[in-house]
């Protein structure tokens, strides 16, 4: 009889447990936290504006720094900090952690651009926005390979399925990306009558007529980019350019716009609350960092007189008229010019 008890206990207990998972799961299942969304309800449509309005940061901060400081167009200001740039004057210290924000940056921007265009579209609704992402990876992507040469691309995007890529050689990537852009061209000019307004579209407002221009635009500066190839890859580019003999090119800014305003920090344009102001007026740290180098403003001044070196005569006095939309116009001596774009 005891054992007959404590199997009644322990049946009850478990019908008991049972109940209170299957209430806690339903419970829980109603109050889901809705910003919490699960990967099968991200839709294209949700993904595009995050991924390029985020990988514009990259493109806004890291690498707007990276790239004129390289170009010897920005420098950094010792008057006001002590030792600027001794990364990138020196070249010392120079390891992984130099400017990866771009490698990071660029990396997970374009793998939720590849998850758009794996996205289950046997229907063609989503056909504008795998054509965008398309291009956009392409084009992003292309920076990556530029800098860095053989990179992660066929067995990268896999997420936990694949910590550990394989590097593929440049050449093929470059291969890759221009097949893509083929791609993308291609769906855009089948017009397949199910695809949906890209609604969520940030830059061409779906109008794809401009993201055809773009991506052709695209693959005219990777074309350009293989002048110096031979053999095989010169072959291929050869072939690639004839394509482009009647394409039309984009003859406008390619600008994105999520929503940005003034109203706080987190609202503003990433490029403008780098580097000029931010929402309650004041300069941020990297306004007074940066300045323009002595090339820089040598060769937008002209080569004004007070310079004698034969390396500056090449200027010939000629005022460049960009100069006050590039930096803020401050007189020294004359004439320099001081701070960073002023936007």
């Amino acid at each position: 009889m005891k054992n007959i008890k404590n199997n009644i206990k322990i049946i009850v207990g478990l019908l008991i447990s049972g109940v209170f998972a299957i209430s806690c799961n339903e419970y829980l299942d109603v109050n889901e936290n809705p910003n919490s969304i699960h990967e099968e309800q991200l839709t294209p449509e949700l993904v595009f504006p995050g991924s390029r309005s985020q990988i514009y940061r990259t493109q806004a901060n890291t690498m707007m720094q990276f790239g004129n400081v390289m170009m010897n167009s920005w420098a950094g200001n010792s008057y006001t900090f002590g030792s600027p740039f001794p990364k990138e004057y020196t070249l010392s210290s120079v390891d992984n952690s130099f400017y990866n924000g771009i490698w990071n940056g660029i990396y997970l921007s374009a793998a939720n651009f590849d998850y758009i265009e794996n996205v289950n579209n046997a229907d063609h609704k989503n056909d504008n926005y795998v054509a965008m992402a398309k291009i956009l990876k392409s084009f992003y992507m292309q920076t990556i390979v530029d800098l860095y040469g053989d990179v992660p691309y066929s067995q990268a995007f896999k997420g936990q399925a694949n910590l550990t890529p394989k590097y593929d050689n440049d050449e093929t990537i470059y291969k890759a990306l221009i097949e893509n852009l083929d791609a993308a061209i291609a769906i855009i000019d089948a017009q397949d009558p199910n695809a949906l307004e890209a609604s969520s579209d940030i830059i061409f407002h779906s109008d794809m007529t401009k993201w055809k221009a773009f991506a052709n635009t695209v693959k005219l500066r990777m074309l350009l980019r293989m002048s110096k190839v031979t053999g095989e890859m010169a072959t291929y580019r050869d072939q690639k350019l004839a394509t482009l003999a009647s394409a039309t090119f984009i003859n406008e800014d390619v600008l994105e716009n999520p929503g940005y305003a003034p109203d706080n920090d987190d609202k503003m344009n990433p490029f403008f609350l780098t580097w000029r102001v931010n929402s309650a007026g004041s300069a941020p740290q990297n306004y007074n960092f940066i300045t323009a180098s002595e090339h820089i403003a040598i060769a937008l001044n002209g080569n004004p007189n007070s310079f004698t070196e034969s390396y500056y005569q090449k200027f010939n006095g000629i005022v460049d008229p960009r100069r006050s939309r590039l930096f803020t116009l401050v007189t020294y001596s004359g004439f320099l010019l001081d701070r960073v774009l002023k936007v």
